[in-house]
């Protein structure tokens, strides 16, 4: 260790020297950014699985982030970062010094973005730790590859995808390796993440290459189960192909298009990636062609199965404590990006015609189907009764959304890792409506509610946020509070509780009742169907009454009930 302002540590890359900083409550901590975990998968690791990174002489200046993926930019949109993006952040209350018997072990955080497997990054201005690290742990934030570059699959052994996701694993491998110079326990490691990020930690429950590389996952807002978070193994080869195709690929074996897309610019590359998602899925609010896919099972498979089923007959993970939530409002997420129905009112018109886009893809029931229109006519008359879908009743277009693209999808996660698991599941929804709330600020939206994403400026102090300015008695710094209590016990014991406050129940082995907690100015526990329990209730009739033949309720979880 060197001196208190600039930090020094050594790995087993080579010596790294920080920054020294303070968290909100001014404890000291060391911030180590731009930390290459793997080689830069450019020229022919384009579309090639995770090396591991270069060492280096010297000490390596970790003051400066580095890049960004090769994405657009979340807000702004402008096309951002390289394909040289395989950077980690480690953020650490305490070194190790060399000499002295290391005994105080911090709990250690890893943070997976979201940002839809498409855009997003760990960048500083978003993800700051100083909010977590006054719960004493290390805090690890990684980059990861995305859209194209990260899940192009040919749906085949040429290039199975999920490269973004094994990309994740392979910094989870780092972390085993090195985080102990960090002053962090590597027998305690909690993956978390937001959105796709909420996904991401979901798939590493559900995937045997992630065994053993964490031990606690809180997913938030985000389950592989999500219609917008997996694409079926046909779909994403047909996908792949219509992108090169869409660049002047002429070929047909996928072979060749590998090495095609492998001599594309990036930026044309990721631009031209933006407009092969179908119509179809645009109208059901999903907007990106580039996610994870299930592989061909083999050593080197990150998913070998359809998450559905993995998840339905407990083919995951089980040794895991699992925490998962919502936020009241995730549908106002339909207002992101191009697709903004304020933006653009007639696109309300055309979803209106193509009722059969609320259909949940979990139904199994082919599309044109009879009883998949029945199914679209049940749906549009529970929330919209006789009226046209239009602004005057979009907050309960607002409502569908929440509960097609979120809520139903992590209900069924949470169902099956609850009954399966040998460690408690704890569930919550996000109520409170507060002036950090992120999500509506990005969108743009002033509805009420609490939108996807609200809760992050809980979690990390982000520059566009002034909490230095708030009251510390304020709602705002409480709930700041209650977030890092919870989640910084979470990763030291598996536990959220403390002594004070709620006692944060975990779900029941039956079912019969789901126990959340409801985070909002008084934070209560709550038991019954769930979040938007009558809502649940209608869906729940509906699977009952359309379940088709691929109906995950028809697989082994039912007989379980």
């Amino acid at each position: 260790m060197a001196g208190m302002n600039s930090p020094v540590v050594s790995i087993k890359q080579g010596s790294l020297r920080g920054t020294a900083k303070t968290t909100l409550n001014g404890k000291p901590y060391s911030s180590f950014l731009g930390i290459p975990y793997a080689k830069p998968p450019v020229g022919p690791l384009r579309f090639t699985a995770p090396q591991p990174a270069e060492s280096w002489s010297g000490v390596r200046d970790a003051t400066v982030e580095g890049s960004a993926c090769s994405s657009k930019h979340m807000v702004f949109r402008n096309f951002i970062g390289t394909e040289d993006c395989l950077f980690l952040n480690v953020y650490t209350p305490k070194l190790f010094a060399e000499k002295e018997q290391f005994t105080d072990a911090k709990a250690v955080m890893v943070w997976i973005h979201g940002g839809g497997f498409a855009m997003g990054s760990s960048e500083l201005a978003m993800y700051g730790p100083n909010f977590l690290l006054d719960g004493d742990v290390v805090l690890v934030t990684i980059n990861y590859r995305l859209g194209p570059l990260g899940f192009l699959s040919t749906g085949d052994g040429v290039c199975p995808g999920n490269w973004g996701l094994k990309d994740q694993a392979f910094a989870l491998k780092w972390v085993q390796q090195n985080i102990h110079a960090f002053g962090g326990d590597p027998s305690r490691v909690t993956i978390f993440g937001e959105s796709a990020g909420g996904a991401s930690v979901h798939y590493h429950v559900l995937s045997p290459m992630s065994k053993g590389l964490f031990h606690r996952a809180i997913a938030q807002s985000g389950a592989a189960l999500n219609p917008w978070a997996y694409r079926a193994k046909e779909n994403a080869r047909s996908l792949a192909f219509t992108l090169g195709k869409s660049l002047g690929f002429t070929g047909s074996t996928s072979e060749e298009l590998v090495k095609f897309l492998q001599g594309i610019d990036v930026k044309e590359l990721v631009l031209a990636s933006e407009k092969v998602c179908p119509q179809m899925e645009k109208l059901a609010g999903i907007t990106f062609a580039f996610v994870p896919t299930t592989e061909d099972d083999g050593p080197n498979a990150f998913l070998p199965g359809v998450p559905a089923e993995l998840n339905a007959s407990g083919k995951f993970n089980k040794d895991i404590t699992f925490i998962t939530g919502v936020t009241t409002d995730e549908g106002f997420v339909v207002e992101f990006g191009e697709s903004s129905i304020y933006k653009n009112p007639p696109i309300l018109n055309s979803i209106d015609q193509n009722i059969e886009v609320f259909v949940p893809k979990i139904l199994g029931l082919p599309f044109g189907s009879e009883k998949s229109k029945a199914a679209a006519q049940k749906i549009r008359n529970f929330f919209f009764g006789d009226k046209p879908l239009t602004m005057e009743n979009i907050s309960h277009y607002y409502d569908s959304q929440t509960d097609l693209l979120f809520l139903l999808g992590i209900d069924l996660v949470l169902q099956a890792v609850s009954l399966y698991s040998s460690k408690p599941t704890y569930f919550y929804q996000f109520s409170f409506e507060g002036l950090l709330g992120i999500g509506k600020k990005v969108i743009g939206i002033d509805n009420p509610g609490v939108c996807h994403g609200d809760e992050l400026g809980y979690l990390f102090s982000m520059d566009m946020l002034p909490v230095q300015e708030m009251d510390p008695e304020s709602p705002e710094r409480k709930m700041i509070n209650h977030f890092v209590t919870w989640w910084t016990n979470i990763a030291k014991s598996g536990n959220p509780n403390s002594e004070t406050g709620v006692n944060w129940e975990s779900m029941p082995k039956n079912l019969q009742q789901v126990k959340f907690l409801d985070i909002n100015e008084v934070v209560q526990m709550k038991c019954g169907r769930g979040p938007h329990g009558d809502r649940l209730k209608f869906w729940d009739s509906l699977l009952k009454e359309f379940g088709g033949e691929n109906n995950i309720f028809d697989l082994k979880l039912k007989e379980k009930l």
